[in-house]
């Protein structure tokens, strides 16, 4: 490949890294840096509004654990679980920093919905979880 065509690749994969660094382009994002990898969900911005969610599989019986670390400058932010049925089972709202653990035992097989939603905020959450039997 020449000089050129490696150039436009290059600019190409930056450009679409950006696009998809946060996920939306619709959505309110401002300087946002966001990972949902395995059992762990990290996002620092100076505007997040908008929704970052993840999938948790789950057995009858079986205990969902999530612990979050959260810095609210300023907006509000919101964490939500929905049960399989994306009925409400927990959810915690933020206006100032937080850390702390939720519990939540699963009554039926299936996948829960965990929900992060900011409204005008800046600052970050790390959220991580662990289902045990």
């Amino acid at each position: 490949m020449n000089r050129k065509t490696l150039k436009l690749i290059f600019i190409l994969f930056v450009a679409a890294a950006i696009v998809s660094s946060c996920n939306a382009i619709s959505s309110k994002r401002v300087g946002c840096v966001c990972t949902n990898i395995g059992n762990e969900m990290n996002c620092r911005y100076k505007l997040f509004s908008d929704q970052e969610t993840d999938r948790i599989k789950v057995e009858s019986g079986e205990t969902l654990e999530i612990s979050y670390d959260v810095e609210v400058e300023s907006g509000e932010l919101r964490i939500s679980l929905l049960n399989p049925d994306e009925e409400g089972v927990w959810e915690k709202d933020f206006m100032e920093a937080a850390s702390d653990t939720a519990t939540y035992q699963a009554n039926e097989d299936g996948k829960l919905i965990l929900i992060v939603e900011g409204v005008d905020t800046e600052g970050l959450f790390n959220i991580s979880w662990q289902v045990m039997e």
